[in-house]
């Protein structure tokens, strides 16, 4: 059968299949089994093989930066909130919690805000790394909040949850594992 016939080449893998089974993108047809790879690829995403994963030192720079960035605004928050008040000796306001979620808010607020808009905050924007899926797509909001909180459980348990990332091949931390995320070079 000829391309006349019904039949069209698939411009990825070059396979025949019916011209009503194809779609252009780019430029290209694209057979049903290359559109959802091929689609990635044009939107910049890369498949694993290809990717350059961030180990972790780069990645406690980045979170470095982030604290240096994050300092002054929470500090300036705390204080207007009246956190820093030392008018007694015995501390009146040692045991309320505000203070901490109010700093707990912002950093969810701010990595959640920037990963999922732009798959990296501005400490990893600084050292040029992003989060992204395993496939190389973008991680969206709900991942980016999930991964908050996972992030929180990798310091919880003595550090060990960011160490990990030392040892993995895919430089995943346990908060990576947890939500299916790696941290890759731009």
């Amino acid at each position: 059968m000829s391309e006349a016939e019904g039949l069209t080449r698939c411009g990825v893998c070059g396979s025949m299949v019916a011209s009503n089974l194809v779609v252009h993108l780019g430029g290209k047809t694209v057979c049903a089994k290359c559109k959802s790879g091929f689609a990635r690829e044009m939107a910049g995403a890369r498949p694993v093989g290809q990717m350059r994963f961030a180990g972790f030192w780069i990645r406690f720079v980045a979170v470095f930066l982030d604290g240096l960035i994050l300092a002054l605004p929470v500090l300036g928050i705390l204080f207007a909130m009246g956190a820093f008040e030392m008018s007694s000796l015995e501390g009146s306001r040692r045991n309320d919690p505000l203070p901490n979620l109010v700093t707990a808010g912002i950093y969810m607020f701010y990595t959640t805000f920037f990963i999922g808009k732009f798959g990296a905050t501005p400490g990893k924007m600084a050292v040029k790394i992003k989060v992204v899926r395993p496939d190389g797509s973008p991680v969206g909001y709900g991942r980016a909040f999930g991964r908050y909180f996972a992030n929180i459980l990798s310091g919880c348990i003595c550090y060990i949850g960011y160490i990990m990332a030392g040892f993995d091949a895919e430089k995943r931390a346990l908060h990576d594992r947890i939500c299916d995320t790696r941290v890759v070079y731009r």
